[in-house]
């Protein structure tokens, strides 16, 4: 489907597949965070896609780097000062250790 026509909401939704649903698959994480940013590359406005991508920075694999997942984070919070998800990763930035 993304050969045909690719579009963000099919990156998104093979990122959810492969990152969330079949994480359990070896480098599927990986495979997730790759669409993920395209997602985001070609929404660039879309706050969620910016906001799902920390959860890449959360997990144990940890397959987004903190540098990265900051700037999501300050893009986030620029939009939605609420976001728990963003919150906890400028906390880490705050605060390295934790």
């Amino acid at each position: 489907m993304i050969a045909k026509k690719e579009t963000s909401q099919l990156h998104l939704l093979t990122s959810r597949i492969m990152g969330v649903t079949l994480s359990h698959v070896d480098n599927a994480e990986l495979i997730g965070l790759y669409h993920g940013l395209r997602a985001a590359k070609m929404d660039s406005e879309n706050v969620n896609i910016s906001e799902y991508l920390l959860y890449f920075n959360h997990i144990p694999e940890k397959v987004l780097d903190d540098e990265l997942a900051i700037k999501f984070a300050e893009k986030v919070i620029a939009k939605n000062p609420n976001s728990m998800a963003a919150k906890m990763t400028l906390a880490k930035k705050s605060n390295p250790k934790s």
